[in-house]
């Protein structure tokens, strides 16, 4: 393949504002409960901004928007379980496929882009106009992915790279692949990727050493079978982080360009209560971790924090009975679940 340079804004990400910022979240009630949404989607029409998509065994998948409602996605309506769903992290878009093809939806307004293949919602950019799409062949494995234009809802292939994910679009629709290395046994501190032109063979490689930025037993690779790499690209596209995990548990963020050079390393101060931490993705402009508990028997939770400048997490909300969470942005293979 021929080699092409990447044309990105190479900028250090912020998290949030200043130390003790109050977060704006101002569309999510204290606690997120499924028995407090009872209405489905209408067919068309505006209904508001999502905040986050959630599933429980007891519930649909529930949309929650901006305005605290919620809004039922029921599989009588033609909807599935939640890894068909993504919303834009502007919350403006909804897109899910299925076995009848691929809908992106404008929730503010009247628009609707429809592709007439089963396709899944993997990654967004950041300023929310590309979505990435993927098409899967036998056993599971990638057999193509589709680039669309929210703009005019037009398509572009892109090619799969084998053993990589992709993890990011950038403003100007390239795309962010990284190696896969799930199961990895030995602790990783180097990640290696390409940037990818859609419609276009030329890649770039890309290469992020973490090696000063660890401390003894850490690693970039999250352990067991459905682990990886957790990269998560910022609102304006001009950086991303990248989790630094003791086993299954992120303990640290890192800031890294676009180019990918690490610049600096927040650690994460989590509250002393027990339970199961992931990072979520972005909420209102913030990066957000979860925390699986069991509030009491025979009940489940998911409480969401934001992470301020200083590693020190503020409560958003607490999502109730939560087995699969997707925030503005995560890709419907992406975000928490059981």
């Amino acid at each position: 393949m021929a080699a092409v340079t990447a044309a990105v804004v190479l900028t250090q990400v912020a998290l949030g504002g200043g130390s003790g910022d109050v977060v704006d979240a101002s569309g999510l009630p204290a606690t997120v409960d499924s028995a407090d949404g009872s209405a489905t989607i209408p067919d068309e029409g505006p209904v508001g901004r999502g905040e986050m998509l959630y599933q429980c065994r007891e519930c649909d998948v529930m949309l929650v928007l901006d305005s605290g409602e919620q809004l039922a996605l029921t599989e009588d309506l033609g909807f599935g379980a939640l890894t068909a769903f993504s919303l834009s992290p502007d919350g403006r878009w909804l897109a899910h496929g299925g076995p009848g093809g691929t809908v992106v939806r404008d929730l503010i307004g009247e628009e609707r882009h429809f592709v007439a293949a089963p396709l899944g919602p993997v990654v967004w950019s950041g300023e929310s106009r590309w979505l990435l799409l993927v098409e899967f062949g036998s056993g599971d494995a990638p057999a193509g992915y589709f680039l669309v234009d929210t703009d005019d809802g037009s398509l572009v292939e892109a090619a799969v790279i084998a053993d990589h994910d992709y993890v990011a679009v950038l403003p100007g629709g390239e795309l962010i692949a990284l190696d896969r290395m799930v199961g990895a046994e030995e602790p990783v501190a180097v990640v290696h990727g390409e940037v990818v032109v859609p419609g276009r063979e030329a890649t770039s490689s890309l290469v992020i050493d973490a090696e000063d930025w660890l401390e003894p037993g850490e690693t970039l690779v999250e352990a067991g079978q459905l682990g990886g790499v957790q990269f998560v690209l910022d609102p304006a596209g001009e950086g991303a982080y990248l989790s630094v995990f003791t086993g299954t548990s992120p303990v640290a963020l890192l800031r890294v360009t676009l180019a990918g050079e690490v610049t600096d390393r927040v650690s994460l101060a989590f509250p002393s209560e027990r339970g199961w931490w992931a990072l979520e993705g972005q909420l209102d402009g913030q990066l957000v971790v979860s925390r699986a508990h069991i509030p009491e028997p025979r009940s489940f939770a998911r409480t969401l924090y934001a992470v301020l400048p200083d590693g020190e997490l503020q409560e958003l909300t607490i999502v109730s009975g939560a087995d699969m969470l997707r925030l503005p942005g995560t890709g419907a293979f992406g975000g928490s679940m059981l």
